[in-house]
């Protein structure tokens, strides 16, 4: 047997040995909404991974960084990490969290100069009812509607 020939088939029969892998795609993190009052955050991807915690918080956002399978790896506002069943989530805006540190206030309409109709502080959970391109979003909380601005809040 030609030694060319000898190399080219043990080359090719070591190539198709192996699965070939194309290069990892990159994750883009995105927000997800619990559709559920109560969801299991894991330490892994799997019932078979324990409990860290219980979130009783419908509406909550969390900021997605990975997936496997029916499993995705979230993070909550505090910066907690672990792993819900997607199926307890959903894509569309929902709920988000108060950041500042100061009180936030809630306006009437979208306008600086608009009446204030409360003062919310940080890490109070709102209603998402809409948000426009003007950095504003309107939002419900307990029996009061109104427009704040989008930088004060986190799951946008």
């Amino acid at each position: 047997m030609n030694l060319n020939i000898f190399i080219f088939i043990v080359t090719t029969a070591l190539v198709s040995a192996f699965p070939s892998y194309s290069s990892p795609t990159k994750f883009q993190e995105h927000f997800v909404y619990l559709k559920s009052p109560e969801v299991n955050m894991r330490s892994g991807p799997s019932k078979k991974y324990p409990i860290k915690w219980v979130i009783k918080s419908l509406r909550e956002p969390l900021k997605v960084s990975a997936k496997f399978e029916e499993w995705i790896k979230v993070r909550d506002v505090d910066g907690d990490e672990g792993w819900v069943m997607s199926y307890f989530t959903s894509s569309r805006l929902q709920g988000a969290v108060i950041i500042s540190n100061s009180p936030v206030l809630l306006y009437k309409k979208p306008d600086l100069l608009s009446p204030k109709i409360a003062k919310l502080k940080k890490n109070v959970r709102v209603k998402i009812i809409k948000c426009q391109e003007e950095n504003w979003c309107n939002i419900s909380i307990n029996d009061f509607k109104g427009w704040v601005l989008q930088r004060y809040l986190w799951g946008i």
